[in-house]
C-alpha cells in the first residue's frame, strides 16, 4: 500500500486507521512535508512500527535535505532515491536503530553511511548505484543483524559478504563480469539468490548446498546454467536469458516450483525423476509443446502452463493441459 505526497488530512486519516499490512509513505518534493505533516508521520511511525517505510525520492528541482529525518524519531524504515548529492547526511547517523535502510543516488557516494550506528542495526539493506559504482562495501561486514541485502552495481570489496552467515536473502544486481561472485559459495546461511543484469559466460564458479531459491533475470553473455550447483533448489526462476539453450534439472530433486520466460533459444528443460515439481511455467522458448507434452510429466505437478507459440497455438495447449486435469500457474507463478 503506497501513500505518494499524501496531505495532512490524509495522514491525519490515516493515523486513525494504520493498515494491519506493511504501507509506504513517500514524498518528492519539501513543499509535500511541512512540519505538520512530519509530526502526524512520526506519529504514524510510532503506531505502525517496521510495517511503515518512509521514502524521500525524486527532488529533480531541490536536494533531499537528510536533517529532516530529526523530526522522524519513531522512524524504522528509510528509503532515500534521487539523482542530485543530499544534503546533511550526516544526520542519518544520529537516527534511533533502523531496521531497513536503502539508499540510491546517482550523482554522488555516500558510503560513509555504511559506518553509521544507525544503519548498521539494519536487518535489511539496499544498496542502489551511482555513476561511478565506488562504494566501498568493506563496512558492510559489521552489519550484525543482516538478514537481507540487495546491491545494484557496487562490487569494490564485496568479497567481505563471504564471511556474514547471517545473510538469508541476496540480491546482486548489476554485477559486472570482472568481478567474482565466488565469495557466494561461503554465504553459509544464504537460502534465497537473486541474480539479475550484469555480464558473465556462466556461473560456475557458484555453488551453494543450502540455496532453495534461485533466480537468474537478463544476465548478459550467460550461455550455461548448472543447476546442479544448488541442489537444495526448491523453487527456480530464469528469465531474458538469450543464449541458454538447455536446462538439465534432474539433480535437484527437491524442487517444487520452475518457472522459465524468454529463452528464444532454449530447447529442453530436463524435468524427469523431480517428484517433488507441482508447478511448470514456461513462456516464450524454442521448446516443441508437442514433443514436450508427449513426454511424462512428473506425477507430482497439479499446475502447468506452456505458451509463448501465438495466441491459437497458445489456447489449444492450454486447452490440451486443462483437459488432462492440470490447473494453470496464473495464481501460483513465482515472484
Amino acid at each position: 500500500m503506497l501513500f505518494n505526497n499524501p496531505s495532512l488530512d490524509e495522514l491525519r486519516t490515516l493515523l486513525r486507521g494504520v493498515p494491519d499490512r506493511d504501507f509506504r509513505i513517500q514524498f518528492s518534493e519539501p513543499a509535500a512535508y511541512d512540519d505538520a505533516r512530519l509530526s502526524v508521520v512520526d506519529e504514524i511511525c510510532h503506531s505502525a512500527g517496521q510495517s511503515v517505510s518512509i521514502r524521500f525520492y525524486g527532488h529533480y528541482s531541490s536536494t533531499i535535505d537528510c536533517a529532516v529525518v530529526s523530526r522522524l524519531s519513531a522512524c524504522r524504515s528509510l528509503f532515500l532515491d534521487c539523482l542530485q548529492p543530499l544534503a546533511n547526511v550526516d544526520a542519518i547517523a544520529a537516527m534511533r536503530p533502523l531496521q531497513t535502510f536503502g539508499i540510491n543516488v546517482f550523482e554522488a557516494n555516500y558510503d560513509q553511511v555504511l559506518r553509521y550506528p544507525s544503519v548498521q542495526a539494519a536487518s535489511t539493506l539496499f544498496i542502489g548505484t551511482n555513476r561511478k559504482t565506488d562504494w566501498n562495501l568493506q563496512p558492510v561486514s559489521d552489519f550484525a543483524n543482516l538478514r537481507t541485502l540487495s546491491v545494484d552495481g557496487q562490487h569494490k570489496n564485496i568479497e567481505v559478504l563471504a564471511e556474514m552467515g547471517g545473510i538469508r536473502s541476496l540480491w546482486l544486481n548489476s554485477i559486472p563480469r570482472k568481478s567474482s561472485l565466488a565469495f557466494v559459495s561461503r554465504m553459509a546461511g544464504l537460502k534465497q539468490l537473486k541474480l539479475m543484469l550484469g555480464g558473465r559466460d556462466n556461473l560456475d564458479e557458484v555453488s551453494h548446498f543450502h540455496v532453495d531459491d534461485l533466480e537468474v533475470i537478463r544476465v548478459k553473455g550467460l550461455t550455461r546454467l548448472d543447476c546442479s550447483l544448488f541442489p537444495a533448489l526448491r523453487m527456480l526462476k530464469v528469465e531474458d536469458q538469450a543464449k541458454i539453450a538447455s536446462l538439465d534439472l534432474t539433480k535437484n530433486v527437491a524442487l517444487q516450483k520452475v518457472h522459465v520466460s524468454n529463452c528464444k533459444v532454449l530447447e529442453q528443460v530436463t524435468i524427469a525423476g523431480l517428484e517433488k515439481l507441482t508447478s511448470l511455467f514456461i513462456d516464450r522458448t524454442a521448446i516443441e509443446p508437442q514433443a514436450f507434452l508427449t513426454a511424462s510429466l512428473p506425477p507430482t505437478l497439479t499446475a502447468v502452463d506452456l505458451c509463448g507459440y501465438g495466441l491459437r497455438r497458445d489456447a489449444d495447449i492450454d486447452a490440451l493441459l486443462r483437459s488432462r486435469g492440470y490447473r494453470s500457474v496464473y495464481r501460483d507463478r513465482i515472484h
